[in-house]
C-alpha cells in the first residue's frame, strides 16, 4: 500500500503542475501543442505518399525509387493551420464562443447541441476550408483556387464524411467530460491522426 501510495503522489506531483500551467496558459499551451502535432502528421504523411507512389510506379513501370524529397511549404501550412486555427482559435471558440452560445453545462443535451453545430456548421464552412486558404497563403495560390481544391476533396474525396466519422464521438467526449482548459489538447492528442489523413488529401492538390 506505501508503494502505491508513493507512486500515486509522484504522480500528482507530475501531472498537477502541467494541469495548472495549461489552465493558466491555455493559448501558448493550445497553439505548441496543436502546431507540434500538425508538424509531426504531416512529416508522416509525406513520407507515406513516397512510399505509396514508389510502389505504383516500381510495380507499373520498373522505375528506380526516386530520393524522398520533402515538402517544406506544404509543412509550414500545416504548422501555421495548425497552430492558429486547431490551437488558438479553437480555444477561443469551443471554450468561450461555444460557452456564450450554448452554455457551460457539460451535460448530454448540451454537448449534443455543441457537436452537431460543429459537425454541421464549424466544420464545412470553417474549420476544413481555413485548411486550403493557409496552404494557398504559402503556396502564392488564388483564394479561388483554394476553394476549388477544398470543393473537389469534398465532393470526390468524402471529406466532410470522414471528419464527421472521426470527430462526431471525439466532440461528444470533448463536451461532456474532459476539462475545460483540457480540450485542445485532448483534440491535438486525437487530431494528429486526422492531420495524417487531411493531409494525405489536401497536400496531393496543387491547383486546380
Amino acid at each position: 500500500m506505501l508503494h502505491v501510495h508513493f507512486v500515486e503522489s509522484f504522480l500528482l506531483g507530475i501531472l498537477e503542475p502541467i494541469s495548472s500551467f495549461f489552465y493558466h496558459h491555455r493559448y501558448i499551451t493550445a497553439f505548441f501543442v496543436s502546431a507540434l502535432k500538425s508538424l509531426v502528421a504531416d512529416i508522416i504523411a509525406q513520407k507515406a505518399e513516397k512510399r505509396g507512389k514508389q510502389v505504383d510506379d516500381e510495380e507499373v513501370q520498373n522505375l528506380v525509387p526516386k530520393p524522398f524529397k520533402f515538402q517544406y511549404k506544404r509543412n509550414i501550412a500545416f504548422v501555421i493551420y495548425g497552430g492558429i486555427y486547431g490551437g488558438c482559435f479553437q480555444e477561443y471558440l469551443y471554450n468561450e464562443e461555444f460557452t456564450e452560445l450554448f452554455g457551460s453545462s457539460n451535460g448530454l443535451k448540451t454537448a449534443v447541441i455543441k457537436v452537431l453545430f460543429n459537425m454541421f456548421v464549424i466544420a464545412p464552412f470553417l474549420c476544413l476550408p481555413m485548411a486550403y486558404v493557409f496552404k494557398a497563403f504559402v503556396f502564392g495560390m488564388t483564394m479561388s483556387s483554394a476553394m476549388r481544391n477544398y470543393i473537389h476533396d469534398v465532393r470526390q474525396k468524402g471529406l466532410v464524411k470522414k471528419y464527421w466519422m472521426v470527430w462526431g464521438p471525439v466532440n461528444t467526449l470533448t463536451f461532456s467530460i474532459v476539462p475545460e482548459h483540457m480540450r485542445i489538447t485532448f483534440i491535438a492528442s486525437i487530431s494528429f491522426f486526422w492531420c495524417i489523413v487531411l493531409s494525405s488529401i489536401s497536400g496531393k492538390n496543387k491547383g486546380h
